[in-house]
């Protein structure tokens, strides 16, 4: 699939961010199981596959997370995820302005 010919709004489903802190794996792991799971634990490298159809193609929609913040000793997991891809979301709160920083400072 060509996402350069998606429409905005087929992108903004398939990128669909739900309004919950920080933390997104847990974001990723509701929209894709449906559900939120309050007990989740950080962990160094998860990943959870979804498959999606937009304009009646099936895409499969990877989601990737890496190690969560003042786990530098991990930076090196983080490239491992952007091989084959076609987009990436850079996830971070909208009320911690280190949140920001920190996205926008990682390599």
């Amino acid at each position: 699939m060509d996402f350069h010919s998606l429409t905005r709004t087929e992108l903004q489903s398939l990128c669909k961010l739900n309004k919950i802190p920080d933390n997104i794996t847990n974001v990723a792991m509701a929209d894709t199981l449906q559900s939120l799971d309050v007990d989740y634990v950080p962990t160094v490298f998860d990943n959870f596959s979804a498959n999606v159809v937009v304009n009646g193609d099936t895409v499969n929609l990877g989601l990737w997370d890496t190690a969560q913040t003042g786990q530098e000793d991990y930076n090196r997991l983080r490239p491992l995820s952007y091989r084959g891809a076609n987009v990436f979301i850079l996830a971070f709160s909208l009320i911690s302005k280190a949140s920001y920083e920190n996205v926008s400072k990682k390599n």
